[in-house]
């Protein structure tokens, strides 16, 4: 863990498995404030609406980290499925850390579409270094696909096999 940043690239490919409930969300809320702390730029990819609390300091009294909001209970910017490439070409241009909540999408096929234009749109125009934390990463790359989500699949296996020399740094929970 010490080594985690020790360089301008905090860190290479990571991965948090584990059963549910067993602290996968916790454990990577950590590491990603000893991010946010540190100054780096951090993008969550967060289906379950429970990022937010990155914005609040642990005993929930008080501003916790700068980072925008989209979609979700607590967003700064509501999120529609059609929105996904403009707010990906946004978060891409920016050097602000954010959290893309799609838990109030009305359907997984919803998530689905918002996903694979914004994850398209951020591969095309990131340059910057990106710690990219796809939460419930199985959602956006199952074992087993059905047609309607193998693009999907491959846009997120492209930014995690070769996202690097566009500045990501892939986390997946």
């Amino acid at each position: 863990l010490p080594r985690l940043f020790h360089s301008s690239r905090y860190s290479a490919r990571r991965s948090i498995v584990g059963g549910t409930g067993s602290g996968k969300s916790y454990t990577a809320r950590g590491l990603v404030e000893r991010l946010l702390k540190a100054k780096g730029r951090v993008g969550i990819i967060d289906p379950t609406g429970v990022w937010y609390g990155l914005r609040m300091k642990p005993d929930g009294k008080g501003a916790g980290f700068p980072v925008i909001m989209f979609g979700g209970d607590h967003s700064d910017v509501p999120l529609n499925e059609t929105a996904g490439r403009v707010i990906g070409q946004a978060v891409a241009t920016t050097h602000q850390s954010w959290v893309i909540d799609t838990s109030a999408l009305k359907s997984k096929a919803a998530e689905r579409r918002f996903m694979l234009d914004f994850l398209d749109a951020i591969f095309e125009a990131n340059r910057e270094d990106l710690t990219l934390v796809v939460d419930e990463a199985d959602r956006f790359s199952p074992q087993r696909m059905n047609p309607e989500s193998a693009r999907l699949h491959e846009r997120m296996e492209e930014i995690v096999r070769r996202g690097r020399v566009r500045g990501f740094t892939p986390w997946l929970i």
